[in-house]
C-alpha cells in the first residue's frame, strides 16, 4: 500500500456526516448522498444495511449479521489497497466500526 492511500484514509464519526438522500441499495450496504460537515464536501456514504439511524423500520426486522460485517470490512480492504485509480471511487474513509465507508462524489 502506498503512503498516499494510508494518509488519505481517514476514521469518520457518523456526527461528522450529514446524510440525506437513499442513492440506492444493494446487498449489503445503501447508498445516500451526504455532507462532510467540517467542510462542506459533498461524498456519498454506503452504509452497512440495514442500519438503526438510517433504515430503522428493516433495522426492526433484521440485523446486518457477521456475513454483511465481513463482506464490508473486505470491500474497505480492497479499497485501501487499490489507493487511488482512475477507474475507482476514491474511498476517503470509513466509521470507527467499518459500517460506513465514505466515498468520493462523482457526477456525470
Amino acid at each position: 500500500m502506498s503512503l498516499e492511500s494510508k494518509s488519505a484514509f481517514k476514521k469518520f464519526k457518523r456526527a461528522e456526516l450529514e446524510v440525506s438522500d437513499k442513492i440506492g441499495k444493494g446487498s449489503y450496504g445503501t447508498v445516500w448522498q451526504a455532507t462532510i460537515l467540517s467542510s462542506g464536501q459533498e461524498v456519498v456514504v454506503k452504509v452497512i444495511w440495514p442500519d438503526p439511524d438510517l433504515d430503522p423500520e428493516d433495522a426492526k426486522k433484521e440485523s446486518p449479521g457477521e456475513q454483511r460485517r465481513a463482506a464490508f470490512k473486505r470491500e474497505i480492504d480492497m479499497m485501501r489497497r487499490v489507493g487511488l485509480h482512475p477507474n475507482v471511487v476514491a474511498m476517503l474513509g470509513s466509521t470507527g466500526r467499518f459500517c460506513c465507508h465514505v466515498l468520493s462524489l462523482t457526477k456525470s
